[in-house]
């Protein structure tokens, strides 16, 4: 495994920052048009956006970071099939590499910390606090 330097930290923090950006503003976006049909202000369908989003996004990293460690081994074997216990082909269940237990750690992260900071910048906007 490669030592991280700063030009691949630099390259992460902008990839982190620009899913966080088009996050945000799908979030603003939805919550401007459901803020029009709630007959809100736009400030607090804003707000009411970014809340969705980010308890979306952090909900989605909580799923994903529980994950079991087996998978499945056959090519038909799906995300669900690892909670559910059923899997599918004659295949069988497999224990997750190294790469794969890797993932199962950083993109859970990555949607709970945007998660989060929507969260936190939706009770900021909020006008109801």
């Amino acid at each position: 495994m490669r030592r991280p330097n700063g030009r691949m930290l630099l390259g992460g923090a902008a990839r982190l920052g620009v899913f966080a950006v088009i996050a945000g503003a799908f979030a603003c976006a939805g919550g401007v048009l459901l803020g029009a049909v709630l007959h809100e202000g736009a400030r607090r369908g804003i707000a009411i956006g970014l809340y969705l989003t980010g308890s979306a996004l952090a909900g989605f990293g909580f799923l994903l970071g529980s994950r079991p460690p087996v998978r499945g081994r056959g090519a038909d074997a799906g995300f669900f099939s690892a909670f559910t216990g059923q899997f599918k082909g004659a295949g069988g269940v497999r224990w997750a590499t190294r790469d794969e237990h890797q993932q199962a750690m950083n993109l859970p992260a990555i949607l709970l910390t945007v998660g989060v900071g929507l969260l936190l910048v939706g009770v900021s906007v909020d006008t109801r606090h």
